[in-house]
């Protein structure tokens, strides 16, 4: 069996055999979109069978239905709807070959435990919390949050994001995320991490479990960072380059324009850098560069690039 996110048709948690159905290993299946892993034509077999039981909106409504997996087989298979605030938000998936229908309902009453141990044998960082406050969280999102188990348990789920970012965060808790969004995480030492964050949301026994998904992409924020910085900035010795000083040069003089003041560039040029560069080598010129870089940089305002 697998649970699949709805609308989005992320495939949440799955059993060994609902992956091999599929031809792949669980661990590859697991965080990825329907369309992803089926071919074109069965994609669209699917989320037509989807859509019709979704559109039932009532938690519990399922449906019997053949679908094609791996190798073109064809199964009959238990859809089974899960909402929450009378909308559809999962979708349990149980391929019924050698399987009743009482044994897929058990099934799904055991999908708890399921989940517990999915997200403690997975890399993703994965927070469970219940009316906006964390009850339990996987090793990652222990390791990832810098906070032990017995702190985060029973401590708003909001206040692992930044003070100024928690009202605007507050519908996604409420009402889940259909895609993963970026935000910023409040590491336990008060460190801010950039992070990828997805809701989901699991009716439970007419109560609602929250599943908050967190990815750190503190590495992949700051390459960009650099990679927009180095498009105007010179690597070696970090000041702007022509890009960086035309585009400053256009700020300046439009400001000068709208404030009715002159605007003068100074330039300044080394004498005989080419003997050093000669002499003692390109290094040698590198760490000239560099110092005097750093001294224009030492006599400039500070906000200055």
């Amino acid at each position: 069996m697998a649970c699949l996110s709805w609308p989005e048709g992320r495939c949440l948690w799955a059993t060994a055999a609902y992956a091999q159905l599929l031809g792949m290993p669980t661990q590859e299946l697991q965080g990825k979109l329907l369309q992803n892993y089926l071919s074109p034509c069965d994609w669209n077999s699917w989320l037509c069978e989807l859509e019709r039981l979704a559109s039932a909106q009532q938690s519990g409504t399922s449906l019997q239905t053949p679908l094609t997996f791996a190798h073109q087989q064809r199964i009959q298979t238990q859809l089974i709807a899960q909402t929450h605030q009378h909308k559809v938000c999962a979708i349990v998936v149980v391929p019924l070959h050698n399987l009743s229908l009482v044994d897929a309902m058990k099934m799904l009453k055991d999908s708890d435990p399921r989940l517990r141990r999915y997200a403690a044998a997975t890399s993703e960082s994965i927070i469970f919390f219940r009316h906006g406050r964390i009850f339990d969280a996987n090793p990652a999102a222990i390791a990832l949050t810098g906070y032990p188990l017995s702190q985060l348990v029973d401590r708003p789920v909001l206040h692992l994001l930044p003070h100024v970012l928690r009202a605007s965060a507050q519908p996604m808790v409420e009402q889940g995320t259909s895609n993963a969004q970026e935000t910023r995480l409040l590491h336990h030492s008060g460190q801010e991490l950039h992070v990828e964050v997805t809701v989901h949301l699991l009716p439970e026994d007419g109560d609602v479990i929250g599943l908050m998904v967190l990815r750190d992409i503190t590495e992949r924020k700051r390459a960009e960072a650099e990679m927009h910085f180095l498009a105007f900035h010179d690597p070696l010795t970090r000041l702007p380059n022509r890009q960086g000083l035309m585009r400053q040069l256009r700020q300046v003089l439009q400001s000068a324009e709208q404030c009715q003041r002159p605007a003068a560039v100074l330039y300044v040029d080394l004498d005989r850098f080419k003997d050093v560069n000669d002499s003692l080598g390109h290094d040698a010129g590198d760490k000239l560069l560099v110092e005097a870089a750093r001294r224009l940089r030492s006599k400039v305002h500070p906000t200055t690039s």
